[in-house]
C-alpha cells in the first residue's frame, strides 16, 4: 500500500469512527442527561447558573443538528422528486450520501 492510500484509509476510518459517534440517539441521549442535571436537588446557585448556561448552549447545537438534517431531508426529498443529478457538494459526504 502506498503511503497516500495508507492516508485515504486512515482518514475512512476516522470518519467511521466519528459517524459511529453522532447518530441522532446520541444528541437524544445528551438532551436528556443536560436536562437530568438541571433537575438535581441540592444545586448551589452557582452550579445552577454554571448547568442553565450549559443548557442553553447545548439547545443551541441542537437546534444546528436538527436544522441541517432537516436541510438534508429536503434535499434529498427534492432529489428524488425531481430526479435531478446536480449534486451540492456540501451536502454530500465523501461516500455520496448526505
Amino acid at each position: 500500500m502506498v503511503a497516500g492510500q495508507a492516508e485515504r484509509q486512515d482518514r475512512s476510518t476516522v470518519r467511521e469512527d466519528l459517524a459511529m459517534k453522532n447518530r441522532s440517539i446520541d444528541l437524544h441521549n445528551h438532551l436528556i442527561s443536560q436536562l437530568e442535571r438541571l433537575g438535581e436537588e441540592g444545586l448551589d446557585e452557582d452550579t445552577l447558573a454554571m448547568e442553565v448556561s450549559r443548557s442553553k448552549a447545548i439547545a443551541g447545537i441542537a437546534r444546528e443538528v436538527i436544522a441541517h438534517g432537516r436541510l438534508a431531508l429536503d434535499y434529498e426529498v427534492a432529489r428524488s422528486e425531481h430526479e435531478f443529478e446536480r449534486v451540492v457538494p456540501m451536502l454530500e459526504s465523501d461516500d455520496g450520501r448526505t
